[in-house]
Order: structure tokens, then C-alpha cells, then sequence
């Protein structure tokens, strides 16, 4: 399961579940600065009204479970953070027509990716 990002291209990774080996392996887990949690919350309370969440450029290192609850959100935007992980939880987002993840550390994306049966647009370079 999972794609490895590799330059825009897409190809299986070989491990069964990379968010959970990653998880696993890691003993310091990255954790968000109290500014980028109070941001966070902000822009997810500004997100139920617009249906265009924009996480973007707030040093985020792990997303929390509320930002995969807003299910009728359209536009994510992810770019330029320090996520190493997309939870397998993006695959909720049903309506979601556009996800901006560039700029990030991301070494896979989630199989589930695949659920997000409206996304049009993926924007995953820099990674």
C-alpha cells in the first residue's frame, strides 16, 4: 500500500503500511508549536463557512484529526509545512476537488488518497 512521491510520479512503495511503520520507527514523533496549533484552530473554524481549509505556510508537522471532519471541505491547502505523513483519514474527504501538499517531507502518499473520488487537482512537488 502508499505511493512513494518521487518527482510527481506515483509508484508502489512495498510496505504494507507506511503511516503505521512510520509511527512505529520513530521515537521523538514530530509534534506542532503552540502557535501552529492556535493557528490551526483558527483557520479550521474559518473553513466550516468557506469549504476551502488553508493550512498552508504554518509550520504544521503532524495534522490533526479534526482537519479530516470537516468532510465537506473542497480545497485543502497543505503547502509549505514540515508534514512528513498524510493520515490514511484523507480518504474521508469525498467532495474535495483540490490538495495542495508541496513544499513538505513527504516521502508517500496514503492508498486512501484514492477515496477522494472529487479530487481533480494534486499538487504534491517539493516533497
Amino acid at each position: 500500500g502508499g505511493y512513494v512521491v518521487d518527482g510527481g510520479a506515483k509508484r508502489s512503495s512495498g510496505i504494507e503500511d507506511p503511516e503505521a511503520e512510520y509511527y512505529h520507527t520513530r521515537k521523538n514523533l514530530p509534534k506542532n508549536t503552540k502557535q501552529a496549533v492556535k493557528e490551526m484552530t483558527k483557520r479550521l473554524a474559518a473553513a466550516a463557512t468557506t469549504k476551502k481549509l488553508d493550512m498552508g505556510d504554518i509550520t504544521l508537522a503532524v495534522l490533526s484529526d479534526k482537519v479530516f471532519e470537516q468532510e465537506d471541505v473542497r480545497i485543502m491547502h497543505l503547502e509549505s509545512n514540515q508534514l512528513q505523513v498524510l493520515p490514511k483519514a484523507v480518504g474521508k474527504l469525498k467532495v474535495l476537488t483540490q490538495l495542495r501538499l508541496t513544499g513538505n517531507q513527504l516521502r508517500w502518499l496514503p492508498d486512501e488518497i484514492g477515496d477522494c473520488v472529487a479530487l481533480q487537482m494534486l499538487w504534491v512537488s517539493n516533497n
